[in-house]
């Protein structure tokens, strides 16, 4: 404590605020007390009690994850903060020190914060329950409840093998033909794919262009196959391969602008082949018709000099 010997007022008003200082700032008590020990009415000082900040009651998590409970106290001071379940009477942790043989709690706290967390590594169904965070007193306990539940750790299906070829089957000449092939693989990581048409491995070149994409546990891989400027040859059967896995699809060429002309020659023909027909028929109508008449002609005169 600051004194003066003398009364002076100078020292007087630096000894008080010197007090004011220890006071507030070690010893930790609020605002409103002198450093006499007295409080501004005259009572006596009375220490600020510990409490709970609010925070997260309720915790899920999956097994073989970590679970976090959380528990902030504040104006701790020296009292102690113990963790244990409510189904057992034996504490986990009491401050910083862990007394269960158990490895995976632990306690976290981080100085000048008001956390005091239990950390439960690689999480059982055994460690659902009620956890309790309690503050040691003299005169009385304080407790803040808090729950955990532990899942089942979800079953990650596998994708299913198989391969499969998509794109426009059929384009027209002078087109752009476009396949993809994806394919997986649950069993076997796939490393590569290749391309093959009529049975010839393709590969990249001037029209023929190629892209692989794997996926990073190499259960899955894509690509795609593109043909510029196709011709009625590029027409067949185009197999993809990955691995042990294969799928084929027949792409077609078209050429509906030829089609289209010899279709109009087809039309011109027939016309023409029509009228030839109608003059043929009536060429053969005046012979007939002449035939006729001489025939007539000749009975004609048999029965005039018979």
């Amino acid at each position: 404590m600051c004194r003066c010997k003398k009364n002076y007022s100078i020292c007087h008003f630096l000894c008080n605020f010197w007090n004011w200082i220890i006071w507030t700032l070690l010893l930790g008590y609020t605002e409103g007390y002198d450093p006499r020990g007295r409080h501004r009415n005259g009572e006596k000082l009375v220490p600020i009690q510990p409490s709970f900040a609010p925070s997260e009651q309720n915790f899920t998590v999956f097994e073989g994850h970590t679970a976090v409970l959380t528990c902030v106290v504040e104006n701790l001071g020296t009292k102690t903060v113990v963790w244990r379940k409510m189904s057992d009477m034996n504490p986990l942790t009491v401050g910083k020190m862990t007394y269960v043989s158990d490895s995976r709690v632990q306690i976290h706290h981080i100085i000048h914060r008001n956390n005091w967390n239990l950390h439960i590594r690689d999480a059982k169904d055994s460690d659902s329950g009620t956890y309790e965070c309690q503050i040691s007193t003299k005169d009385r306990n304080l407790r803040r409840t808090v729950h955990l539940q532990v899942l089942e750790r979800p079953q990650i299906q596998p994708e299913p093998s198989g391969i499969t070829i998509t794109g426009n089957f059929h384009v027209e000449i002078g087109d752009t033909l476009h396949m993809i092939c994806n394919a997986t693989d649950a069993t076997t990581p796939l490393e590569d794919i290749a391309w093959f048409k009529d049975g010839d491995h393709l590969e990249k070149n001037t029209r023929a262009t190629i892209y692989i994409a794997v996926s990073p546990k190499g259960k899955s891989i894509k690509s795609d196959l593109y043909i510029d400027k196709v011709e009625m040859a590029d027409s067949g059967y185009y197999l993809c391969r990955a691995g042990a896995l294969t799928s084929h699809e027949h792409a077609q060429v078209l050429n509906t602008a030829g089609n289209k002309d010899k279709r109009g020659t087809l039309v011109d023909t027939s016309l023409g082949y029509r009228e030839g027909l109608d003059k043929k028929n009536a060429s053969a109508s005046i012979h007939g018709k002449a035939v006729l008449f001489i025939a007539f002609f000749v009975e004609l005169l048999k029965h005039i000099f018979s």
